[in-house]
C-alpha cells in the first residue's frame, strides 16, 4: 500500500468488453509506460472515453493513408525518367553490339580469305611436288 499511484493512471476502464484497462489521460503518460515496459505495447485512444490505453496486440483495424496524387506523380515521373535512362543505355549497348558483330564478321571474313589463301598456296605446293 506504499507504492505511489502515477497521477496520469486515473482508474479502470470498464466500458469495453474485454474487461478492465488501465486509464492513461494523455497519449505521452501511455507512451512512458510504454517504453519502460519489457513487453512490447502499443498505445491507443480508448473509443469509449477521452483517454489511451496499453495493448500487446498490434492495431488491425489502422489504415495507412494512401499517397497523394501530386507524390504519385512525382514517383511517376521519376520512374519515367528512370526508364528513359535505361532505354538510352540499351539502345546505346545495342548499336555497341551491331559494332562488335560487324567486327567480328569482318574478322572472321578476313581469316576464311587467308585459310583460303593458304590452302591454295598448299594445293600448289602438293601439285608441284606430284610432278617432280
Amino acid at each position: 500500500m506504499g507504492e505511489k499511484v502515477s497521477k496520469d493512471l486515473q482508474q479502470i476502464c470498464h466500458n469495453n468488453r474485454q474487461g478492465g484497462k488501465v486509464i492513461y489521460r494523455t497519449a505521452a503518460a501511455a507512451e512512458k509506460i510504454r517504453r519502460r515496459s519489457s513487453v512490447k505495447l502499443f498505445v491507443y485512444h480508448c473509443p469509449f472515453g477521452d483517454h489511451f490505453h496499453l495493448t500487446s496486440k498490434e492495431q488491425r483495424d489502422r489504415v495507412e493513408q494512401p499517397p497523394s496524387l501530386g507524390t504519385l506523380r512525382r514517383w511517376l515521373e521519376n520512374q519515367s525518367k528512370v526508364i528513359a535512362a535505361q532505354q538510352r543505355r540499351l539502345d546505346a549497348a545495342e548499336v555497341k553490339l551491331a559494332e562488335e558483330k560487324k567486327r567480328a564478321e569482318e574478322r572472321q571474313r578476313k581469316a576464311q580469305q587467308e585459310h583460303d589463301e593458304e590452302l591454295a598456296a598448299i594445293n600448289a605446293l602438293v601439285g608441284r611436288l606430284k610432278r617432280v
